[in-house]
């Protein structure tokens, strides 16, 4: 019955809100003081060759995202398209920009638009750049459409709408004080303001993607006074204003759900915070900023399982929701305690239009605890993101990198430097497909690329937050150092941090199955072969039960197995056909590896390529039926692996299928690793291959979101 009422609700505040859209401007901030400072004063950034040259490529609105290639980004350029489908840009007229904005907003977009200097080159905030799609600025952001057209990615737009490319620049300006910097910052910000009114047009149609703008932003602004910069009051009140739209908009379309919330939710949470703690305090900012945080507490229990892994059985989700924990723990250690006492006498409950709202119970709750600890973070938020970090360092190979474990869309909360050499342009094109065609940079130009495999950048500020050293590498400080220093000077671990300590040792295995049927044993087994002494001297055994991995690390091992329960969140949607693969390196060299993810809503074939069960080193199965048909975002057909035995000579796990029942052995000896095969199919069914090192339909690997490798 709640749930009714408030899905009513819920449409009635919408129908009001586009109604009301049409009569007047939908900026509803009003003017903002001066946005606060958290950011330490002189706070330097050491960037890498590899960082300044994307801050330059940045400057000149060139962008590489989601497999686009370095491209440079403006109305009316020419697209390539996914597999040679193409949508001409619209061609517009940089000097109508205005004429685009719907009536209401058009004064205001105009004053905006007004402080940008007369060499400006607008960049086309609303095109997918890889197909040539494009949304229009005066659609409601409740009427946009996305997924529906073969070919057209709307994570484009939003991922370039994120902006987290500004906090380079302003990590940039630290230490070289090129003037350059914080103008090119405030211009890119006011073009994206000025074509991008609230509630109108593609970027507004994601509410994580709102959050994740507004907490770049802040970051950057506040990174750039950190370095001495100084901005023109106009510019300074444009942005407050908008920011204060974005909490707004974040508080009026919380991706909330009784049963079903994940990352997007984080997100939300995440930028509304960071809104709060810039804004200026009042009742609004304080009841934003007490809902946000007893919101983190809530997720992070909620979200992160006992072992500390994500429940969205993701490698790469779990690093995106365990950095927005982190970076907003960090940013809140800041925050003075005035004003955070302040707050529970100016926060107003039930001001919190959607979402589980926050109540006087929330309120009183939230002050009792952070008057007795000084804190308005939990233990327990600590602790699971503590185990969280443990996690992401076990699951750490010898050159930097963490397997692909379900999906990856390259999502980040804050990326601060991590840029490395890939050479120059025409050998990392000669390396990776669906790069054609799009880059104006010439071909022996240098080839900058975010470490995405790399997790260092969000273990350092986990470990900044709780005061601990041993959760990085210092063999990849490269790819770390500019997100550390960052976070080293913002954090100020809280006593609760600084109590937490190493997990205990998860359980070593879940319930076990029987695959026992009447149907015929078949049996397959591998074996790998290594010279060169023992293989598992000085081996470490992690298990991760609930997350779904178990990781064998050695001198000359990394072996990650997954095997787990794929709908803890219950959903499932970001888990892969993967129970009971592999992820092998040897010796600091791959031999099995998970095949990545590569893309989504472009093509629903590609997508069920990548995360079936015969694109991993899994039992795969080939028989009567056939999945070619099944939604991008389902669940996996294969839900649960059950582990019997994982100890320094085995492991066993088993599944069960519409095919029959699997248990797959997995040998852990001095000189090789062999794994057996044992299964118990319906007729009809057999497996589909017979090397169980090799996936039975491998894809080329794909290093990050719409980027394929060449074999």
């Amino acid at each position: 019955m709640r749930t009714s009422i408030r899905r009513a609700r819920g449409l009635a505040r919408r129908s009001f809100h586009r109604f009301r859209d049409t009569l007047r401007t939908s900026h509803d901030s009003g003017e903002i003081d001066a946005l606060a400072r958290l950011i330490p004063a002189a706070t330097c950034i050491p960037l890498s060759g590899a960082d300044r040259c994307a801050v330059r490529y940045f400057t000149q609105h060139r962008f590489d995202l989601l497999g686009s290639g370095w491209v440079r980004v403006h109305y009316g350029m020419q697209c390539r398209g996914f597999e040679g489908i193409v949508f001409e840009p619209a061609r517009v007229d940089e000097a109508q920009l205005a004429r685009r904005i719907n009536s209401r907003n058009r004064e205001l977009a105009g004053a905006v638009r007004a402080q940008l200097p007369a060499g400006y080159r607008p960049i086309d905030w609303h095109l997918d750049f890889k197909s040539g799609y494009r949304w229009s600025e005066n659609t409601w952001y409740r009427d946009i459409r996305y997924g529906d057209v073969a070919g057209v990615d709307v994570k484009v737009p939003w991922e370039l709408s994120r902006m987290q490319h500004l906090p380079d620049l302003a990590a940039a300006y630290t230490t070289s004080q090129d003037a350059a910097l914080p103008a090119e910052f405030a211009h890119q910000v006011l073009d994206w303001i000025a074509q991008n009114p609230p509630r109108f047009g593609v970027n507004w149609a994601c509410t994580m993607d709102v959050g994740i703008r507004v907490a770049n932003w802040l970051i950057a602004f506040d990174l750039f006074r950190a370095g001495g910069a100084e901005f023109a009051a106009p510019f300074e009140r444009a942005l407050a204003r908008s920011v204060a739209d974005h909490a707004l908009h974040i508080c009026g379309n919380l991706e909330w759900s009784e049963t079903r919330r994940a990352n997007h939710y984080l997100g939300n949470i995440a930028g509304l915070l960071f809104a709060a703690m810039y804004l200026p305090p009042g009742t609004r900012t304080d009841t934003w900023l007490l809902f946000a945080a007893r919101q983190l507490n809530v997720e992070a229990a909620r979200q992160f399982l006992d072992d500390g892994g994500h429940f969205e059985a993701s490698t790469s989700y779990h690093r995106l929701c365990a950095e927005m924990l982190a970076v907003c723990a960090a940013f809140l250690s800041r925050v003075p305690e005035q004003r955070i006492a302040a707050a529970f006498s100016a926060a107003r409950a039930g001001a919190i239009p959607s979402g589980p709202g926050l109540s006087r119970a929330d309120v009183g709750d939230l002050q009792a605890h952070y008057e007795r600890t000084g804190a308005v973070l939990t233990p327990l938020f600590y602790e699971r993101l503590g185990r969280a970090a443990e996690l992401t360092r076990n699951l750490t190979r010898s050159d930097g990198s963490v397997p692909h474990i379900g999906d990856d869309d390259a999502g980040r909360f804050l990326r601060v430097g991590g840029w490395v050499d890939a050479g120059t342009v025409a050998s990392y094109r000669a390396r990776h497909r669906n790069l054609e065609g799009y880059a104006e940079l010439t071909d022996d130009a240098p080839y900058p690329v975010q470490s995405r495999a790399s997790h260092q950048q969000w273990l350092a500020w986990a470990s900044a937050v709780l005061g601990r050293d041993d959760l990085l590498d210092d063999r990849q400080a490269e790819t770390s150092s500019a997100a550390a220093a960052l976070a080293t000077a913002v954090a100020k671990p809280a006593a609760l941090a600084r109590a937490v300590t190493a997990r205990s040792a998860a359980p070593a295995s879940d319930e076990s199955e029987s695959a026992a049927s009447n149907a015929p044993v078949q049996r397959l087994s591998s074996t790998l072969r290594a010279d060169g002494g023992d293989l598992f001297a000085n081996t470490r055994y992690d298990s991760y039960p609930l997350f779904g991995v178990y990781i064998v690390r050695s001198d000359r091992v990394h072996l990650v197995i997954r095997c787990g329960y794929a709908l803890r969140d219950g959903a499932g949607v970001h888990a892969h056909d993967d129970q009971l693969s592999f992820d092998l390196m040897i010796d600091g060299r791959p031999v099995t590896a998970d095949p990545g993810t590569y893309i989504y809503t472009p093509s629903g074939t590609w997508r069920n390529r990548y995360r079936s069960a015969s694109a991993h080193c899994a039992p795969s199965l080939t028989g009567p039926s056939s999945d070619t048909g099944r939604a991008i975002f389902s669940a996996p057909a294969v839900t649960r692996g059950r582990c019997s035995r994982f100890d320094s000579g085995a492991f066993v796990g088993s599944l069960t299928t519409e095919a029959g029942g699997v248990q797959r052995t997995i040998l852990f000896l001095a000189d090789r690793i062999e794994v057996h095969d044992e299964y118990r199919l319906h007729a009809g069914w057999r497996p589909a291959s017979a090397d169980l090192f090799a996936p039975a339909e491998p894809v080329p690997f794909s290093p990050a979101y719409g980027v394929q490798q060449i074999q």
